[in-house]
């Protein structure tokens, strides 16, 4: 039997990404109204990162270190887009 890890030790990571496509959910939204297509591919991306964390982190291994990789793509595209949106 394992000990309890402290909350302030655990991977959170996907609970960030999860605050993320909340926090964002509005931005996506209006950038929707100017152009759709960019919209549709940040909430995309959005939830591909949070997705990708999510099954990496019922994996071992590769498998493991590809969502994660994927995951890490994905929010680079985020980021990447919401530049192009305020560009």
């Amino acid at each position: 039997m394992r000990a309890a890890t402290p909350p302030s030790s655990r991977f959170q990571v996907l609970e960030v990404a999860l605050q993320a496509v909340e926090t964002l959910r509005p931005v996506v939204a209006r950038i929707r109204q100017c152009d759709r297509d960019l919209g549709e591919q940040i909430r995309r991306a959005l939830s591909s990162v949070a997705l990708n964390i999510g099954e990496g982190s019922g994996n071992e291994g590769g498998t493991r270190l590809a969502r994660y990789s994927t995951a890490a793509g994905s929010n680079a595209e985020v980021r990447a887009a919401l530049r192009v949106a305020v560009a």
